[in-house]
């Protein structure tokens, strides 16, 4: 089955191929017998299928992750990390690391998605392959400007995707500690023509619990890098649809103009909008400059599109100009990951803007923060983040 969305928020990675390994200590620890045995309820799709991990197996995989974090440890003591308590590495800094490691043809990427992934080609065989059927498996790393490695192995069985994560940084002394290592069946996966692996983890319920993880495997022309930071990046795919919908020159009536207005009014001004100046509609001139910058759209279709309110002069259309997120939207696999015990780094009966309080010191940055998605602009998608109606 298809995934039917996608969260924006990417994270890419690094391997090494390989066949599936036939009698080997590796292999999935799975009863096939129970397997067929068991009747699964729809719900069950909504919950992790934890597969158990041998002692060996575990050891490995953290042997090999605390392996290419310390190849890292000279370049990581010397860089700058900010002046906050929480780490925040230059980008800069992080390619070095990544350059590294890339030396023990391992495929490994940037976790800010802004490198192409180094060694790829070793992935995207066992990926390819994978998507006919074969069974198959491969590897890789990323770092993040958090200071924190992740390791996915990806094992393909009867086109069934099982991967195993684990999350690694260095503790106070300096020395690379695990600090999360999980094994699942995922829900469903895709790799993708353009070169995306994408997967789920289990059936995602809503926004709040989307269980997409995103990779990307193939290089990304740099043409089309510097055009998706351009004009992707600032609008995004939150709080408005223009990348979420069909449309041309002769359907504008598609966009939502009203949602769209406060990203627009970044792009032009170069500072986010004053929320209490809006807070009661957006005036019909500023509204028209903004939006006539970036559109070739004439006054008059603009006002019908956007439902002008000729008596208050200001723009409200089928939603209020403004609004605030109802969720908190996670940034990514590390912070949902769950260990072989089904214990969750960021526990389950906590709200999404309470899970800071219990997450590993480790994996936040400079403002005390690890759970949230954060944008270019430094923005946290929390609950309530955006502008009040």
């Amino acid at each position: 089955m298809l995934m039917k969305k996608m969260l924006a928020i990417i994270l890419v990675s690094l391997v090494l191929s390989g066949c599936e390994k036939n009698g080997s200590q590796n292999d999935l620890i799975i009863n096939n017998t129970e397997e067929e045995n068991v009747v699964m309820d729809e719900n069950d799709d909504y919950e992790l299928k934890n597969i158990e991990m041998g002692r060996k197996e575990e050891k490995d995989i953290s042997d090999r992750l605390r392996k290419m974090v310390g190849k890292c440890k000279r370049i990581y003591s010397q860089a700058d990390k900010g002046n906050a308590s929480n780490i925040v590495l230059e980008e800069e800094t992080v390619h070095t690391m990544i350059e590294s490691i890339a030396e023990e043809n391992v495929a490994i990427t940037c976790g800010s998605h802004d490198y192409n992934m180094l060694n790829y080609k070793q992935v995207d065989d066992a990926l390819s392959l994978a998507k006919t059927g074969e069974n198959t498996e491969t590897e890789f790393f990323v770092i993040n400007t958090s200071g924190v490695w992740i390791y996915n192995k990806l094992q393909f069985k009867n086109k069934d995707l099982y991967v195993t994560s684990a999350t690694a940084a260095f503790d106070d002394n300096m020395s690379p500690h695990i600090v999360q290592i999980e094994k699942i069946q995922v829900y469903d996966w895709n790799y993708t023509d353009k070169g995306w692996i994408i997967w789920e983890k289990a059936l995602s319920r809503n926004q709040e619990m989307d269980m997409h993880v995103f990779y990307r495997i193939l290089p990304l022309d740099e043409q089309c890098r510097e055009l998706g930071n351009k004009c992707i990046t600032p609008v995004s795919y939150f709080c408005n649809n223009l990348f979420l919908v069909d449309w041309n020159q002769n359907s504008l009536e598609n966009i939502e103009f009203n949602d769209l207005f406060e990203f627009l009014y970044t792009m032009k001004y170069g500072e986010k909008i004053d929320e209490k100046k809006y807070a009661s509609g957006i005036p019909k001139v500023e509204f028209e400059e903004v939006v006539t910058t970036y559109f070739d759209i004439s006054i008059e279709t603009l006002e019908i599109y956007a439902q002008y309110d000729d008596v208050k002069g200001v723009l409200f259309g089928r939603f209020a100009p403004v609004g605030k997120l109802p969720l908190t939207l996670p940034k990514g696999d590390e912070v949902l990951a769950v260990n072989a015990d089904g214990v969750c780094i960021s526990p389950n009966d906590v709200p999404g803007y309470a899970k800071d309080a219990y997450m590993p010191d480790c994996m936040k940055d400079e403002n005390g923060k690890a759970y949230a998605y954060r944008d270019a602009a430094g923005n946290y998608y929390e609950l309530n983040f955006g502008l009040s109606y």
